[in-house]
This record gives structure tokens, C-alpha cells and sequence, in this order.
């Protein structure tokens, strides 16, 4: 998984015909990538972070990642450790709902689908065949085979996900991985489907300007050191493999914005300041998000990669977690 920004694609067919039109066809949602925010009650809560745990559990397998590519001189080796948290390009994955009203289902649905006409992005959720708002239904093992499970309405916490392929581990794969409760705006509903997607916030890219006060935002959000420092350092990750757009940008979607400006070392000086949530795609997202699902790449050419990285590294001594990701390509 990876720093960057997002973008989302809607099949074009599937957004030309009405809702009931839609219910006879089968419903497709393509997805461009980036990270996630937590908030509460209603909406993203006012600094609009994600749920600490799932960072918590995406960012050592990335640092685990970054010191594989390090010793891996091979590209397609580096290839395969880069992407692990990222799916396939030219990928359908399954999605579905837990929880929520038919109503609540379809603004999610459709939030996604103004987003995502015209991206040009090479993955897709399909919502499926004649219901395109449907259940998550467990498997005989207890488990959701979907990819994309989504929790809504009343009884679901807004706003957060699991960072791209985490979500389908078998730890997690008994519960949902993207939550979207309450009442939402389109814009928390983009940013958490990027997560889902594989990427973390604009400000932990590894060339991020961002001079954070840790102290500080402990004091403002009630939050513990090591919460802190996981959230809001630099990913120390080699850009020659990670790279999913160039730069930093304050008005990316996936950007954090700040409650105070104190948050920062620099204030309202800043290059990082932003005092309020991005609520459109800007062109680094958009380029982000090519950058990792490129209509370029295709499934055969994902599999012959992964083929030959697979002849050539070793597992042996990668953690279980990651290594489950890895062994799952």
C-alpha cells in the first residue's frame, strides 16, 4: 500500500441508464485508489483522521515492504513486494452491503458513481447482477467472499476502511472493511473507498513538507504518542518503487486537514496547512490513481510478473501477515 491520492470510475454504460434500469443490468462501480478517515456520530469528526488501527495494522507491512524492495534488485521482484496492498490491475471486485436502509445504499452507490465517470482507471467493483445494492452473505466458513463490504446506515461508525487488500486477510474477513455510517457527504464516501483501495494519507508521502507538532495534536485529540507518530510520520518507503504521483499536494482528497493550525510546527505558514476537507479529485490524484491501475496493465501481464518474482524470492523470513498478502497474488 501506498501514499498518494484518488480517483474513481464508473462503467460508462452503468451510469447512462436510470435506477431501475440500473436493477436490470448489472451494476458496475470502477475504483481509482488512495487512503482513510475516521470520524464519528454523523460525519468525519473535525481533523478527519482514519480509524488508528487499520494504519496501525497496514503500516508495518509496508515497512516491511520497503526493506524487501531495498534488497531486491530484481524489478519484478520489486513489483510484486510493492504492490501488496494494492489489487490487480484490470480486477472486478465484489461489493456489498451490511446494514443500511435501500435508501442509504443508493447515495453511497451514487456518490461513488459521480466520482468516478471518466477516470480512466483500470479496476472495478461490481455491485452485482439485478440487485445493485446487495447483502454481504457469509460463506459456509464464516466468512464474506466479497472484497468490497461496506457497513451503512444508523448503526454503522463513519468514516474509516482497511487499507486495501487487509481487508480481505482472514482476520478480517468475517466483518466489514469499509465503515460509512450515519449521514454522509460524497466526498467521506470517496475517501474511504480509496482507502480500500490500497493507499494511505498525501501527507505521509515519503516527500510530504508536513512539519507536525506530535505534542500538540496529542493534546487536541486525546490520542497517545505511538497513535501519533503512526499516523502522522513520513512513510519511509523508496519513491523509485512506491511512487504513485509526483510531489505534495495540499488539495489532494487524501490529505489531512487540521482542526487548528497549531497541529503544525509552521502554523497558517505551513505548505501543509489546510483548514478545511478537499471535496473534489485534483489532477495528482488522478495521477495517483493511473499510476496504480493503469488501463495500460492487464491481468495476464500482473500474473506474469508475479510468476517470475514468485521463481526468485524468498518468503522464509517475511512476517505471517505479510506474507499471507504475498502468497495470495
Amino acid at each position: 500500500m501506498l501514499p498518494n491520492s484518488f480517483n474513481l470510475a464508473y462503467n460508462t454504460y452503468a451510469f447512462k441508464t436510470t435506477v431501475g434500469e440500473r436493477m436490470r443490468n448489472s451494476a458496475f462501480l470502477a475504483l481509482g485508489i488512495t487512503l482513510a478517515m475516521v470520524g464519528i456520530a454523523d460525519a468525519h469528526n473535525e481533523w478527519g483522521t482514519f480509524n488508528p488501527e487499520f494504519n496501525d495494522e497496514a503500516a508495518p507491512l509496508l515497512a516491511e515492504v520497503a526493506k524487501l524492495n531495498d534488497a531486491a534488485p530484481d524489478e519484478d521482484a520489486r513489483y510484486f513486494y510493492s504492490r501488496a496492498l494494492l489489487w490487480k490491475p484490470g480486477q472486478t471486485l465484489k461489493g456489498c452491503f451490511i446494514g443500511g436502509t435501500p435508501a442509504e445504499r443508493k447515495f453511497i452507490f451514487d456518490s461513488a458513481a459521480k466520482l468516478l465517470n471518466g477516470a480512466r482507471i483500470n479496476i472495478i467493483i461490481d455491485f452485482q447482477s439485478l440487485n445493485p445494492f446487495p447483502d454481504c452473505r457469509k460463506d459456509a466458513r464464516g466468512l464474506y467472499p466479497e472484497e468490497i463490504r461496506i457497513a451503512a446506515g444508523t448503526g454503522a461508525p463513519c468514516c474509516s476502511a482497511h487499507i486495501g487488500r487487509n481487508g480481505v486477510k482472514k482476520a478480517n474477513s468475517d466483518k466489514a472493511n469499509v465503515f460509512l455510517g450515519g449521514r454522509l457527504e460524497d466526498w467521506q464516501v470517496w475517501h474511504e473507498l480509496i482507502h480500500a483501495l490500497g493507499f494511505f494519507h498525501e501527507h505521509q508521502k515519503p516527500g510530504a513538507p508536513c512539519r507536525f507538532d506530535y505534542v500538540e495534536i496529542q493534546r487536541l485529540w486525546g490520542w497517545d504518542a505511538t497513535k501519533v507518530k503512526t499516523n502522522f510520520d513520513r512513510l519511509n518507503n523508496d519513491e523509485r518503487d512506491f511512487r504513485l504521483s509526483g510531489g505534495f499536494d495540499v488539495k489532494s482528497i487524501m490529505d489531512y486537514y487540521q482542526s487548528s493550525p497549531t497541529m503544525l510546527v509552521d502554523g497558517t505558514r505551513s505548505p501543509c496547512y489546510n483548514p478545511a476537507p478537499a471535496k473534489t479529485l485534483t489532477t495528482t490524484d488522478l495521477e495517483g490513481l493511473r499510476l496504480a491501475y493503469p488501463m495500460s496493465a492487464s491481468p495476464a501481464s500482473h500474473a506474469e510478473r508475479v510468476t517470475r518474482a514468485r521463481a526468485i524470492v524468498d518468503l522464509a523470513g517475511v512476517s505471517p501477515g505479510l506474507r499471507e498478502l504475498l502468497e495470495s497474488e
